[in-house]
């Protein structure tokens, strides 16, 4: 059976541009991009209230009902979004047509599920990866991948070959990749070895600018040394003087 998407509503716009963008904003519309699957990019603009309930509900894959394009439907995957800074609503979305033969590769939310045996003894879980990057066709795209962490202690890890993905999903991270690992927690003494060896660093630029500097002022005293014997020699003079009398 056919998995059913969301469908979308928009339709094709005709001006481009920061100042038609913020018209459209202003209306409650999110201006938008249509590319890929060897068409030419379309700009579109959709309400935004469909686009929030899209993205409320989790969708990664929709079907764009355009007005004013042909073909009017086109799968598509939502592949960006931007928001705004204040409002965090969005303001500009970046649509990829997918078709239902072809495979693509998109990224998928990594849940971890368990507590470690090895936090028991004070192990520390560092979630490296968080998300997964797998090939399949759209209609097979995995909303989550959960991993089960329950079994690791100390000092073991789990690697993107080992995640288990559903047989019509790829794996297309790099396989030794490190998704998720416990490490032992850090003492006082791993924290001052961390520290000893950042100020071991310190002072050598602290040095090269002391040289630097040091040459700088070896450079300007140079001039005056002539001035000094000058005024030694003045110093002398009346001693000369008072020999003769």
């Amino acid at each position: 059976m056919a998995k059913k998407f969301t469908v979308l509503k928009a339709a094709v716009r005709s001006a481009a541009g920061t100042s038609p963008s913020r018209g459209l904003r202003g209306k409650g519309l999110v201006p938008a991009v249509l590319y890929g699957a060897g068409r030419k990019t379309s700009s579109i603009q959709m309400d935004r209230a469909v686009l929030e309930a899209a993205l409320a509900h989790g969708d990664r894959l929709v079907t764009l009902s355009i007005e004013g394009a042909d073909p009017a439907e086109r799968q598509a995957m939502i592949k960006d979004i931007q928001y705004a800074p204040v409002s965090h609503r969005p303001i500009h979305a970046d649509f990829q047509e997918v078709r239902a033969d072809q495979t693509i590769v998109v990224k998928v939310k990594v849940l971890l599920r368990g507590t470690p045996a090895g936090a028991a003894s004070g192990g520390v879980t560092n979630a490296v990866i968080r998300e997964l990057e797998v090939e399949c066709l759209p209609v097979n795209i995995p909303e989550e991948i959960r991993l089960d962490i329950s079994a690791l202690a100390i000092g073991d890890v789990i690697r993107a070959r080992e995640v288990k993905l559903p047989a019509e999903v790829k794996l297309a991270t790099a396989a030794e990749a490190v998704v998720v690992a416990v490490e032992a927690p850090r003492t006082e003494k791993d924290l001052e070895a961390a520290v000893a060896v950042e100020g071991a660093a310190g002072p050598e630029v602290l040095t090269a600018k002391k040289e630097e500097a040091e040459g700088e002022a070896a450079e300007g005293a140079a001039p005056a040394a002539p001035a000094a014997a000058e005024k030694a020699a003045e110093a002398k003079k009346p001693e000369a003087k008072e020999e003769k009398k």
